[in-house]
């Protein structure tokens, strides 16, 4: 699993407590950027060939004001497809999953100005079932992952990233520990420690 390079001192989401371990932080998978990338490509050959052809027949016939404005035109379309591909980079960088010791989080980057963060709670985690579907994303070791939540919580669908099934297993296996650590029984309310139900009886026994 490729996750990125964690920085303790970095506070990735808004709501992170200071003693928060972040256990991996994963973007989309780099086929996410294929599309934008040979769409982006295609056009771009296409423009250039349309300059070179009117360059090559229509020079002529074109004053030189005419020829500046063709030329500034072609530019800005240039310009466009180059930044519609490094918008298209920024948006997958952007996109994150977060899983802490106390929290998954989802933030979405659904466009310049609009984000959306999901966070859950690991005691709130059901189950998490991870698919691949297709060729190429069995081959290239993408997919799916679906967290299922209890109650009325909005289960999380993590779309299109990097080995899902490792992603899976490594969020119920930090939510075990978690219940484990924090003694969660099976109604998502936190048991009582035996020693203090020991304690408990002693003191009644002694009022009595």
């Amino acid at each position: 699993m490729k996750t990125q390079s964690v920085d303790p001192s970095y506070k990735y989401f808004r709501s992170q407590e200071d003693d928060e371990t972040i256990i991996f932080v994963i973007r989309k998978h780099w086929t996410h950027l294929i599309f934008p990338i040979m769409f982006g490509g295609l056009i771009m050959a296409i423009m250039i060939g349309l300059q070179f052809l009117i360059s090559y027949f229509a020079s002529d016939g074109l004053d030189s004001l005419a020829q500046v404005i063709i030329t500034c035109i072609f530019s800005l379309i240039y310009l466009y497809i180059l930044l519609y591909i490094f918008i298209s980079w920024l948006l997958r960088y952007l996109n994150v999953v977060i899983l802490t010791n106390e929290h998954l989080v989802e933030i979405q980057q659904l466009g310049l100005f609009s984000r959306k963060v999901s966070e859950l709670d690991l005691d709130s985690i059901e189950d998490a079932t991870s698919s691949q579907h297709g060729f190429f994303a069995t081959m290239l070791q993408f997919g799916d992952v679906l967290i299922q939540t209890a109650g009325e919580l909005p289960n999380f669908n993590i779309q299109r990233i990097g080995d899902p099934e490792e992603v899976q297993q490594k969020v119920m296996e930090v939510k075990e520990i978690f219940m484990k650590t924090n003694h969660f029984n099976g109604n998502g309310d936190i048991a009582r420690q035996d020693s203090l139900t020991e304690n408990i009886s002693n003191n009644n026994q002694a009022n009595n």
